[in-house]
């Protein structure tokens, strides 16, 4: 892929540059926001990171969005004018979409901007069941529509292309501004992915005239416009001369929980700054270097060593004007077992054990110290903190304990050779392979790694591979250990669930596990009301995965934002990634 910068067709430049004028006189800022992840499209549909298909989902609408200051998370429409109705059987969902919206102008269009109608929202929607897409969003609404699986099953059978045009029962447009959504099966947490960047409502014709450069040269109806994109380097967004006029408290009516903050942004504009020119930088001592400058005026810190000295913010910040913003994100981690494997894989007594046992010998407070740097959280279970689903209190079976490690392989058969590591109840070499990073700090883990497995006698080797590699081996159920992370796309314990259900393995399932007991529990919940009357299954699943191990969960650090001190509006959310249209930026420092 070419690192040239991408720029707009000459129809969007001339009104990004019109309102770029405009903001100018009107004494609006630039923020200048810094980002660590990869950014190799702005198809919100292709992307493989959550953060890649926010930031992209800025480029478009949505039906629905969450509420940026309301905790608990709260969804609210953003392209539908209310949330949607829903039938009593909880399968139909019908949407009424907003009269006036437009996709910014693009030849296919004539040259002119086009109206964003329902028609756009079942495009899309198909779309991520187009086998040539290879979207790794499909899998969350896999199985899910009624009839759409079948039609992209019928397009990979006869090996031709997908057809867009052919109805789909679960997928109808009742009028030019409503939509109907029929699920094959009752999802009462399905309401969420509305607000997913994947369902954006994306143009047809602009997708068809610019084929594989939809990605590089997006045209959408959402807050911002692209002025400039460098792959994985750089992306300069504009706010949209066409977008309609919102204040953020349009889009976040609250209630608030951070009554401030509310009165803070509540009255700005919506997208808060007119112009975000993102930067991509990959090491932390250097992000903190760009922020302390005034070079960045926002970026995300991946090693909170970096700029905490113990558990508190280095003083030096402060003399700089910048502050850290920290707090929880719906996103787990987790030591993956992969589950298809000989040695560790399968629901067998031994392989069990020795997940368990590698389990309980993994020191949370360790990691937390070595690689966390002191700022880690605890976690016992899969659903984090703040996401429904998460049940307090719980203590894992499979807690941190080597003592309990080493007698549950003494007495599963693995025994000690003369050398002291263990060996299979078969008698043959036990040796195990985990896949790692290439980074500085995949190889402190790397180090972490092999001491938890000294203690308990195992043998292990590794292989350490850039993140693509990384991602097509879990794909592939090719490993036998690697960690994984998983960002929630829905504010709901249900969609990390998904993780260890037997039909997402190969799409977005994390070890390829496959259950009944699991699968049966997991089509429970999706069937059970929103609410606390899901929490006896949410325990039921969690319990089995502790029996089985697939994945253990580990500890995760907040996110952490270094941010000068003329930044507003930031703030840490369960369920937005992309902060950036909330966040504005003053002159200079008060």
């Amino acid at each position: 892929m070419s690192s040239a910068p991408i720029r707009l067709p000459h129809q969007l430049v001339g009104a990004a540059l019109m309102f770029a004028t405009l903001a100018a006189t009107t004494g609006a800022q630039t923020l200048r926001w810094g980002f660590t992840g990869p950014l190799d499209t702005l198809d919100p549909q292709r992307a493989t990171s959550m953060f890649a298909q926010q930031y992209a989902g800025t480029l478009f609408d949505q039906l629905l969005t969450y509420d940026y200051l309301a905790r608990p998370v709260k969804m609210v429409p953003l392209a539908a004018t209310a949330l949607p109705d829903v039938s009593t059987d909880g399968r139909d969902y019908t949407f009424r979409i907003r009269p006036g919206i437009l996709f910014a102008p693009h030849p296919a269009f004539h040259g002119k901007p086009r109206e964003l109608v329902a028609e756009d929202f079942a495009y899309s929607l198909k779309r991520l069941a187009d086998p040539a897409l290879a979207s790794p969003v499909w899998g969350l609404y896999q199985g899910a529509i009624e009839g759409l699986d079948a039609l992209a099953a019928a397009a990979t059978a006869a090996k031709r292309r997908f057809d867009y045009d052919v109805p789909v029962s679960g997928i109808v447009v009742v009028d030019r501004y409503t939509l109907r959504i029929r699920l094959a099966r009752v999802d009462r947490s399905f309401v969420y992915l509305f607000a997913s960047p994947g369902l954006s409502a994306l143009p047809r014709e602009v997708i068809e005239a610019e084929g594989d450069g939809f990605g590089l040269r997006p045209v959408g109806s959402g807050p911002y416009v692209v002025r400039e994109y460098q792959p994985n380097a750089r992306l300069v967004l504009e706010r949209n001369p066409a977008y309609r006029t919102l204040k953020i408290r349009d889009v976040a009516p609250g209630p608030a929980s951070d009554a401030a903050l509310a009165a803070a942004i509540s009255e700005l504009p919506y997208p808060a700054s007119s112009r975000v020119e993102l930067t991509f930088v990959p090491e932390p001592t250097t992000a903190r270097l760009a922020v302390e400058r005034g070079e960045l005026d926002v970026v995300r810190i991946a090693r909170p060593d970096v700029v905490f000295k113990g558990t508190a913010a280095d003083p030096a910040l402060t003399k700089s004007s910048v502050r850290l913003v920290r707090g929880s994100e719906g996103s787990s981690d987790f030591l993956v077992f992969g589950m298809r494997d000989p040695v560790i894989g399968g629901a067998g007594r031994e392989a069990t054990a020795l997940r368990r046992a590698i389990a309980m010998a993994f020191d949370d407070r360790e990691y937390i110290q070595i690689i966390e740097g002191g700022i880690g959280e605890l976690r016992s279970q899969p659903v984090p903190p703040g996401i429904a689903g998460h049940l307090a209190g719980y203590r894992s079976r499979n807690a941190f304990d080597r003592a309990s490690a080493n007698a549950l392989l003494d007495r599963t058969g693995f025994a000690r050779g003369p050398d002291g590591r263990r060996r299979l109840p078969s008698g043959g070499e036990l040796k195990l392979t985990m896949i790692v990073g290439t980074s500085s700090t995949s190889r402190q883990f790397s180090e972490f790694m092999r001491r938890t497995l000294d203690a308990i006698g195992v043998r292990v080797e590794f292989d350490a591979m850039p993140g693509g590699e990384r991602m097509k081996r879990i794909l592939a159920c090719r490993f036998q250990l690697i960690t994984m992370d998983w960002g929630l796309d829905t504010p709901d314990g249900s969609n990390i669930m998904l993780a260890f259900y037997s039909k997402a393995a190969g799409n977005v399932g994390l070890s390829c596990v496959e259950d009944a007991q699991f699968d049966a529990d997991y089509r429970r919940l999706l069937a059970a009301p929103l609410g606390e009357q899901r929490d006896p299954v949410y325990a039921a699943l969690r319990d089995r995965l502790d029996v089985l191990m697939p994945a253990r969960a580990i500890p995760t650090s907040d996110a952490i934002f270094a941010a000068r001190a003329n930044v507003r509006g930031l703030a840490v959310h369960p369920a937005l990634y992309a902060l950036f249209p909330y966040v504005s930026v003053s002159a200079a420092p008060p």
